[in-house]
């Protein structure tokens, strides 16, 4: 189950920026995914990272 959540998540990202938006939204937002974004925005995947 984790792994269609994240594998979502990276598909929304990848097609925004491929369609050339700045931003997307992800939900739903489970502790898991939070911590994974956390750890690529600290690799330098991407430059800003919003939780709301």
């Amino acid at each position: 189950m984790g792994r269609k959540i994240l594998n979502e998540a990276l598909s929304k990202i990848v097609n925004a920026e491929k369609r050339g938006f700045a931003t997307t939204n992800l939900r739903p937002v489970s502790n898991v995914m939070a911590s994974f974004l956390k750890i690529m925005k600290d690799r330098g995947y991407f430059s800003f990272l919003l939780f709301s």
